[in-house]
């Protein structure tokens, strides 16, 4: 579900830019351009899957406590990212000028060419490191993302953008995104919650299980659970439906980082963050029109 909601909104943001750069050329009579714009993105895409071999590549080497402290960081980050695209994207919806005005600029240039494929392959490149880092994030969390969650979110967001700009059929984009940007502050949240639990447990951030935890439905595994550690299927079924490996808890921990023994700095850190991307996000999805 997490990786779904991902995919789609950032493989929509790369139809909104390629869609919008596309049409304006077609309107101004610069169609001859765009091969420029598919080469561009062709090139966006092949940078970022390199990105993500070295990505994982890289961070193969880390153990232990480094291991943490790592994934604590990237957790973060992508928590700040996701938050902030969200909350972005709020407060310019249906906001197309800037990258019309580039394209423009481009076009009236003497390497109009180089102008456009830049123009193109950074916008796109940029989707393309947050996906791989908000993913990454997820497979730390989660220990896995579905393979086709992932290719559903991409093919669902590349029709709706194949529909407004080649079909030209108004879509009511803006409660996908209404609809999607909620659930994604939840994911935003939980991240960085996690991102902090990860570092409690390198001993970045003071922790002690006797005092910081908040509270506890995760009962000690018994022998027998214990015997089933390498068989989902039974070691699941051995957990109460909200501990953090039952039925509800393991959904609930993979789309929004819900835990069974938070501590005081992970809740609060998780409760404020969702406190404040709602705020800012309600904020600009509906300004106060003036009177």
């Amino acid at each position: 579900m997490a990786e779904f909601l991902i995919l789609f909104r950032e493989t929509l943001e790369m139809a909104l830019i390629v869609g919008i750069v596309s049409t304006y050329l077609i309107k101004t009579n610069n169609e001859s351009h765009l091969k420029v714009v598919y080469t561009a993105v062709l090139f966006a895409i092949a940078t970022s899957l390199i990105l993500a071999f070295v990505f994982q590549s890289f961070l193969g080497g880390f153990t232990g406590a480094t291991e943490e402290i790592f994934e604590g960081i990237i957790m973060i980050t992508a928590s700040i990212l996701l938050g902030s695209m969200v909350v972005w994207m709020a407060k310019n919806k249906g906001n197309s000028s800037q990258l019309k005005d580039l394209t423009k600029k481009a076009i009236n240039s003497k390497n109009a060419i180089y102008g456009i494929f830049t123009i193109v392959y950074l916008s796109v490149l940029r989707e393309g490191i947050e996906i791989v880092l908000f993913l990454y994030s997820l497979i730390i969390k989660n220990g896995g993302v579905s393979i086709f969650s992932s290719l559903a979110g991409v093919i669902f967001a590349g029709s709706i953008g194949y529909f407004m700009f080649l079909k030209g059929k108004e879509l009511p984009i803006s409660k996908f995104f209404n609809y999607s940007s909620f659930l994604l502050i939840l994911i935003a949240s939980g991240l960085l919650a996690h991102g902090i639990h990860e570092l409690e447990e390198a001993k970045i951030i003071p922790y002690d299980k006797s005092t910081s935890v908040i509270w506890d439905i995760n009962p000690e595994l018994t022998e027998e659970q214990k015997s089933y550690n390498n068989s989902v299927e039974k070691y699941e079924r051995k957990y109460p439906a909200f501990h953090e490996k039952g039925l509800v808890g393991s959904l609930a921990k993979a789309i929004f980082g819900y835990n069974g023994n938070p501590s005081k700095i992970e809740f609060s850190a998780w409760i404020l963050s969702l406190i404040f991307l709602l705020f800012i996000w309600k904020n600009y999805s509906n300004p106060k029109k003036e009177s």
